[in-house]
């Protein structure tokens, strides 16, 4: 895995701060891949909010990021179930992320 520890720890943190204490983060794509370089981060978030709710604080999610980080590039991507998520990079980030 391709962040470093105090990064991981602080997106989960800022995700439980954001979106509830039983959310689901799950980095996936080439972060995840130790031999591979650069690439954004992309995150899976799990939650039981409203969409509409979660994409309001995804984006206070992101400016919290970068207050503490700098400026990276994130891609995060929201489901409230993603067993039953159809989309592609939804069961992507199953099959091959890494919870945090």
């Amino acid at each position: 895995m391709r962040i470093s520890d105090d990064l991981s720890m602080a997106i989960l943190e800022t995700a439980r701060e954001f979106f509830g204490n039983s959310c689901r983060v799950i980095l996936f794509g080439s972060r995840v891949h130790d031999h591979l370089r650069g690439g954004d981060i992309d995150l899976l978030i799990e939650s039981d909010l409203d969409i509409s709710e979660a994409v309001q604080k995804r984006w206070k999610f992101l400016a919290r990021l970068c207050m503490r980080f700098g400026e990276r590039s994130y891609d995060v991507v929201l489901t409230q179930n993603a067993q039953l998520d159809s989309r592609a990079v939804v069961q992507q980030a199953l099959a091959f992320g890494v919870v945090l």
